[in-house]
This record gives structure tokens, sequence and C-alpha cells, in this order.
């Protein structure tokens, strides 16, 4: 109880931060993702750091790459450059498998393959929650975002709440215990009749039906995503990514479930939309 107070002051910052950021300005909306990305990463660094042995100058490249990659879809995506820029963004995945030629630190295959791992676990689907906000490639509905972003924290509570009170059967107990059947069936229903009160109440694009599939992607993928993190805290033999957010952990404890849906929804929403 006594983390209670924390916890929920730290919840409803952060609630705030994300929900100010994602939708009254493009600019906003990118200053925004790029501090989640930031953070993310030296969180995931930190995480990773029992196996592997994150010099000053592999930890700066990460971090100008992931600006450089998220700034090229960004800008590409305001029409702002061309599309042909995106064409960096594989070279840039090459320099940490450059930069290990000038390292004498052992294991050079393990930062690259983490780094590598890092661009499609944090990177690219930050990036690719530009195609959520500007849906038609030109106008920026930030809406469109936070909308994901609520339907996720939806599930995430309800599953929670009714997991703790009723869960009897584990969902996935080799990996997290705690997780059950009831819950997450708890927190699909929620996020359903969510979707229905999203579409009726913010000024979201797409359509009531597709609300709906882009809620059923948030069940299957962020459970799915919540499950991943969960595995490799345990095999990496931590509780929490970070302590950035007092009572919940790291940004990576927030954003797991999140960082799954995104490369599914862009694609939902590009194909069906």
């Amino acid at each position: 109880m006594k983390d209670l107070l924390p916890r929920a002051i730290s919840g409803f910052v952060f609630g705030v931060i994300i929900i100010v950021g994602v939708i009254f300005h493009p600019y906003l909306f990118a200053a925004v993702i790029l501090i989640v990305g930031t953070i993310s990463l030296l969180e995931f660094q930190r995480m990773t750091s029992s196996i592997c042995y994150y010099p000053l100058s592999l930890k700066i490249l990460y971090i100008v790459s992931f600006l450089a990659i998220f700034l090229v879809s960004f800008l590409v995506t305001n029409k702002v450059i061309s599309s042909t820029c995106l064409t960096i963004i594989p070279a840039i995945l090459f320099l940490p498998f450059i930069l290990e030629l000038y390292n004498k630190k052992p294991d050079p295959l393990i930062r690259p393959a983490l780094g590598v791992l890092s661009t499609a676990y944090i990177i690219f689907p930050l990036c690719l929650a530009n195609l959520i906000a500007f849906p038609d490639l030109s106008e920026f509905n930030g809406y469109n975002l936070l909308a994901i972003i609520l339907l996720t924290w939806v599930t995430d509570i309800f599953a929670y709440l009714i997991g703790s009170n009723f869960g009897k059967n584990p969902l996935f107990k080799r990996v997290s215990p705690k997780k059950s059947i009831e819950g997450f069936i708890g927190g699909a229903i929620f996020c359903l009749a969510s979707s229905f009160l999203i579409y009726k109440i913010l000024p979201v694009d797409f359509t009531q039906v597709d609300w709906v599939f882009l809620a059923l992607i948030v069940i299957v993928f962020g459970t799915i995503g919540d499950l991943v993190e969960s595995m490799m805290k345990r095999k990496l033999e931590i509780k929490d990514s970070g302590s950035i957010m007092p009572g919940h952990g790291g940004l990576l404890d927030r954003f797991d479930a999140l960082f799954f849906i995104l490369p599914f929804a862009a694609i939902y929403i590009l194909i069906f939309t």
C-alpha cells in the first residue's frame, strides 16, 4: 500500500505526457516518440549488460541511429523529403558491425546482434507509429495512435484486475506464472467494448469495424508482447527494465505490449483501410 501513491502519481504524469504528446501537434508527437525510444534503448542496453558490454561509442551510435531512422521516416511520412531517403535505413543497420572491427572487446557477434534486435523490437515499431498518426501520409491525426494506446491500457488494466481477483488458470505459466486465462478474457472483453466507445467519442479515422479489428490486434499481439518481455526478463534474471516510473518500472515495462501491437496495426491500416 505504501507504494500506491507514488505509483498513482507516476502513472498519472506518464499518462498526461503521452496523451498530450501524441494528439496536439506532429512535432510534439515526434518529440515524445524520440524520448520514449531513446529511454527504451538505454533500458534495453541495461537489461542486456549482463551478457554484453556496451562501450560508450556503441551506446551513442545506437541512439544516433534511432534518431536518424525515426526522423527520416517521420519526414517521409510528412512528405517533407522523398521516400527514396528510406534507403539509408538498411545502411545504418550495418554500422554496428563495422564498429566491431575497431572494438577489441570479446564477443564481437553479440553486440551487433543485440543492436539489430533492439532495432526490430523498439525502433521499427516506433517508426511505424508514423503510419498510424498519418494514415493518408499527409494529415496528422494523433487520436489514431492515442486510441490504440488507450485500448492497450484498458486491456492491461482489466486483465490485471480480473486476473488478480478471479484468475485460476495460468495463461503461460513457464514465462509469466501470474497471468491467467481469466484475466486475458476479461481484458479482451473490456478492450472490445472500449473500441466502440473510442469510435463514438474520439475524432479517429477508420470505421467502427476497423476499430474492432484493431482491438483484436491489441488483445492478441499486446499479450504476446507482454509475454516476450517477461521471457527476456526471466532469462536475464531482472524484475524491471528500469526505474524511471516509481511503482511501474521502466518505459520498456510500459511499452512492451505496444511495441508488438504497432507493426500489426500499421499493416492492417495500410492494407484494409
